[in-house]
């Protein structure tokens, strides 16, 4: 009887790993957008992480990862951490797999990450660090802002059914015994 246990607690226990690793993971976004209308030259780059599949959602991270030096910033830094308290927008419209619309602005008194956002006029930015202005890397029209979706290693399912399958294989050498 409790070898029959354990044959069905591997089942269950296999194919909710491949269930939660193929339904209830999140989507991650990365973004990158270039100076055109800012004193500082360069690209800030980072990730979003959002909820998976279509609708619109509240970005659970954002996180900048690269900037220019000059800017004064230590990275990666968490926009949605305590540092920057003022949340301003958190929306990002997902169809397909990619985001179609984003309007977020996470800022402290002085610093601040706006992508394509409307409560600063428009476009993406990042500020000079203290400078509580709108300068540092600017991109007013949206022209550079590139955003892509990263896959989630397609090998994630067969994670699951293999833990699955070492379950049976480790009951069977027990009942063997």
């Amino acid at each position: 009887m409790e070898s029959i246990r354990n044959v069905i607690l591997s089942l269950i226990t296999g194919t909710a790993i491949i269930f939660a690793a193929t339904a209830a993971h999140a989507a991650l976004y990365s973004y990158s957008f270039s100076n055109v209308d800012g004193p500082v030259n360069g690209t800030v780059s980072g990730n979003i992480t959002l909820a998976d599949g279509d609708g619109t959602f509240a970005a659970t991270s954002v996180t900048i990862l690269s900037a220019p030096v000059s800017l004064g910033y230590t990275l990666p830094i968490e926009m949605l951490s305590a540092s920057y308290p003022y949340l301003l927008a958190n929306s990002f419209t997902v169809s397909s797999g990619q985001i179609i619309d984003m309007h977020f602005a996470a800022l402290n008194l002085y610093d601040g990450l706006f992508l394509s956002d409307d409560y600063s006029g428009g476009g993406n930015y990042l500020n000079i660090r203290g400078s509580g202005v709108y300068d540092g890397v600017i991109d007013r029209d949206e022209s550079t802002l590139v955003v892509t979706a990263i896959p989630l290693p397609a090998a994630l399912p067969l994670y699951g059914a293999g833990l699955a399958l070492m379950g049976l294989i480790g009951w069977r050498r027990k009942r063997k015994t």
